[in-house]
């Protein structure tokens, strides 16, 4: 008997009652076989049994079970025979017993209650409704076949949830990785952000200031020296301004100015350079800016006292103001001067730079 009805059903209880009150539940009589058409035997069933199998079926129970299985159930535990399954005569002829059985149960109390409960239905097999040695052979081999092929399904199955999960293993490291990248990338962003709005800020700083706006004389009323200045002054600030041009693959030539006289100012960018640098001058003019630079030092004359020097009447035969500048630069360069500590003024040589510079002129011998 299956396991299944075993569970839902109390065979036992109506196997020990049908022993008890009557001979046998289910009586097998034997016949002559000639065909398949001739009885093999006769099954009595009571009505008892067959009122338990319909409430099986209305109360929802064993809804795989055919009238079939349950009586094949039935036979299983007694008897060596079996009905086929699909044997419809059979199926249809038990599901009408049952209905039957069970509405005349409704009409019985008491004595005639218990008395039509042991009553018993008789339903003939025939030898071809049971099932044969072949048939079940059939049957045997048809599940182990089934068995294999779900063998291989869940072995496919397996492989594949074994793929699947190592795929769910890359998909969260590439996650974790990816949510990694999307944090780095929120703080930098961030980070971005504050500097652009300091950026920002100081902007708005600058362009609140008025330096930029020209508050002396205009070009033409400047002298010819001061407007070789500010062309010179233009010139870099161009040159500065549209340094894009070479990425499209562009050299900036020369730039026209129109002054308001209408005179035209034209800075070539192709000539090369005419100023010369400190350490182009021969002796006697590098002598010349040293001692305007010992002069501006000793009564400590700025950089910017000395370009307005340059600039007035008869001052072009000084010393340039960017020529003072490289001398005390190459002369700085000699040595390393630095403020003595404390509120006192003064200055002192640096001694580790002055041991190195002694060091290495000494080595160079």
């Amino acid at each position: 008997m299956s396991d299944v009805l075993k569970k839902n059903y109390n065979f036992e209880k109506f196997k020990r009652d049908v022993v008890i009150d009557v001979n046998h539940c289910l009586k097998y009589v034997k016949r002559q076989c000639i065909n398949s058409e001739e009885i093999a035997f006769t099954l009595h069933i009571t009505n008892q049994v067959l009122k338990s199998w319909q409430g099986l079926k209305d109360k929802g129970i064993l809804l795989e079970f055919s009238f079939i299985g349950i009586l094949n159930c039935f036979l299983a535990e007694n008897y060596a025979a079996l009905v086929k399954k699909d044997c419809k005569r059979i199926e249809d002829l038990l599901r009408k017993l049952c209905s039957k059985v069970k509405s005349n149960f409704k009409r019985k109390s008491g004595d005639d209650y218990m008395k039509f409960g042991k009553e018993h239905r008789n339903v003939v097999i025939r030898h071809g409704e049971l099932l044969t040695t072949s048939d079940l052979e059939l049957e045997v081999h048809d599940l182990k076949a089934a068995k294999e092929a779900l063998e291989e399904e869940n072995k496919r199955l397996n492989q594949l949830c074994d793929e699947l999960y190592e795929s769910f293993v890359q998909a969260e490291e590439l996650k974790r990785k990816s949510n990694n990248s999307v944090n780095e990338a929120r703080t930098e962003a961030e980070k971005l952000r504050k500097e652009n709005a300091n950026l920002l800020q100081y902007f708005d700083k600058i362009a609140n200031q008025e330096g930029f706006v020209n508050c002396g004389k205009t070009f033409c009323k400047l002298k010819e020296r001061q407007q070789r200045r500010k062309i010179r002054e233009l010139k870099t600030y161009v040159e500065q301004a549209l340094w894009f041009a070479e990425t499209f693959g562009l050299k900036l030539s020369s730039v026209d100015f129109k002054d308001t006289d209408g005179g035209l100012h034209t800075i070539d960018y192709q000539a090369g350079k005419s100023s010369k640098s400190y350490k182009d001058l021969s002796e006697t003019e590098k002598e010349k800016v040293k001692q305007v630079l010992y002069v501006t030092d000793k009564f400590c004359i700025g950089e910017a006292a000395y370009h307005e020097l340059t600039m007035v009447d008869d001052g072009g035969k000084l010393p340039r103001s960017y020529l003072v500048k490289q001398c005390k630069d190459d002369l700085n360069s000699l040595c390393h001067i630095t403020r003595t500590p404390g509120e006192d003024e003064g200055a002192q040589l640096d001694l580790k730079s002055e041991l190195q510079n002694t060091i290495k002129e000494q080595a160079s011998f």
